[in-house]
């Protein structure tokens, strides 16, 4: 399990990643959106947060980049993203 500094490290960059999807609009922003998003998936697996790394892979499994059209997941996306955060704040208050 990832200490304090790791949990803020993935939650800074959790909270990135959220302002990214926001402003994706275009294919170039959406693949970088998940690749950040499969290499944070990575260091989750890696620092043992199993319960969080299970929440981006789900995210992961809905994210489709488009080359035309605008992303027909973002409301689900922005929601997971939420959660991911909330789960984070959770950890780093209760120190685990």
């Amino acid at each position: 399990m990832a200490d304090k500094i790791g949990m803020e490290k993935f939650l800074k960059e959790i909270e990135e990643l959220y302002e990214l999807h926001a402003k994706g609009v275009n294919e170039e922003k959406c693949r970088e959106f998940g690749k950040r998003m499969a290499d944070l998936l990575s260091e989750l697996e890696d620092a043992r947060c199993d319960d969080i790394a299970n929440m981006v892979m789900d995210s992961l499994g809905y994210c489709s980049p488009k080359t035309t059209s605008h992303c027909e997941t973002e409301q689900r996306q922005k929601a997971k993203l939420e959660s991911i955060m909330g789960a984070v704040l959770r950890k780093l208050k209760d120190g685990s």
